[in-house]
């Protein structure tokens, strides 16, 4: 089946992505999770993984890019959500981030849901 085929790839690209990522190897990482994305545009695991990649090597506002770009594809993927959050806590844009784990909240991911529970109320126990 000729649509199976970039499906498959974009999988194979993305499971050699996490190995790499997994030895500590996040530049091959990154270009095997681009790789994925190639094959299979419409791959929103392979964006979160790219993000969590390129946040690791510091390129933060291209990993912010992947978790956007993750949103558009899969808009209650709370992984995505929550890490963006994160990166947007960590540049200093606290109304942002409390938007996007507010967002977290209304999702069906229990440990998200918590998870963005407790960072919410330590940002707002900071203020």
């Amino acid at each position: 089946h000729p649509q199976g085929r970039p499906r498959a790839a974009g999988q194979a690209h993305l499971r050699l992505g996490d190995a790499l990522r997994n030895r500590g190897d996040h530049i091959y990482a990154a270009a095997a999770y681009q790789d994925a994305i190639r094959r299979k545009p419409s791959y929103p695991e392979a964006q979160v993984n790219l993000g969590v990649t390129l946040a690791s090597l510091g390129r933060i506002d291209e990993a912010m890019a992947a978790y956007r770009q993750a949103l558009a594809l899969a808009p209650g993927f709370a992984t995505a959500r929550f890490n963006l959050a994160g990166l947007l806590l960590s540049k200093g844009d606290t109304q942002a981030a409390l938007h996007e784990y507010t967002a977290v909240l209304g999702g069906d991911d229990p440990q998200a849901r918590r998870l963005a529970a407790q960072a919410i109320a330590q940002i707002r126990g900071q203020r």
